[in-house]
């Protein structure tokens, strides 16, 4: 029995020496683990019964609830989404717009406190600024995000800005092989602070120029200017 926030061993009341292990249903009885460990035990020592287990919506994830509440037909359960700051960003097609609201709506509950907004791209990227028209779904129309990166912290409107979370390891890199700060993954937390803590004296006794002709809200450049012995030129 594997269900999330709920046991699947419990005390059995009128013998605290005893626990009652539940199995996922009837049909795991069959599994030729559970028969052999039956087999091998007697039946005063091991009985089959069966035990009542209360649930809500908060036992079950987005995509199960998901599966529950939208139609048949939609075969792909859209519950994947990029989080930047508090507001979540997804991308539906156009077989689940009829249900966006319902699609907006779990989510948020599903991951509160740290959602409160979350929004769903309505059109492409055509303007210079490389932002597209979104539709708030769900939570409150905040598009004032703060988002932490690479030793930074970035406050943006998401809708007026480019900002794509999936590149933080990307920019990371990036900031790290320029300043030439390498993390091993091999070593301990303490051998990679140490080794990092040289690296960046090492860094400030240098002199590394960079230019950013393009540097959007400055993932790139706002860490490297951050570091000593790194002067930063940027624009957009």
């Amino acid at each position: 029995f594997d269900r999330p926030r709920t046991l699947n061993v419990y005390p059995v009341d009128e013998c605290q020496d005893s626990r009652k292990v539940l199995l996922s249903g009837t049909d795991a009885l069959e599994h030729p683990a559970v028969k052999a460990f039956l087999s091998s035990h007697s039946s005063d020592h091991v009985s089959i019964s069966s035990h009542e287990v209360p649930t809500s919506y908060e036992h079950y994830s987005v995509e199960k609830i998901l599966r529950m509440l939208l139609p048949s037909e939609i075969q792909e359960i859209p519950c994947a989404f990029e989080v930047a700051g508090h507001l979540a960003h997804v991308n539906l097609r156009e077989e689940c717009l009829p249900f966006r609201k319902i699609i907006g709506q779990v989510i948020l509950d599903k991951n509160q406190p740290r959602l409160q907004t979350v929004v769903n791209k309505i059109g492409n990227i055509e303007n210079e600024f490389r932002t597209f028209p979104m539709e708030v779904i769900a939570g409150e129309s905040n598009m004032e995000v703060e988002v932490k990166e690479t030793g930074c912290r970035f406050r943006l409107n998401f809708s007026q800005v480019y900002w794509n979370s999936r590149l933080q390891y990307e920019h990371r890199r990036l900031v790290e092989k320029i300043a030439g700060v390498n993390k091993s993954n091999g070593k301990s937390k303490n051998k990679q602070k140490n080794k990092v803590a040289q690296q960046r004296k090492n860094l400030s006794e240098s002199n590394i120029i960079v230019a950013d002709i393009m540097c959007g809200v400055g993932p790139f450049a706002i860490p490297l200017a951050s570091l000593h012995g790194v002067q930063v030129h940027a624009n957009d």
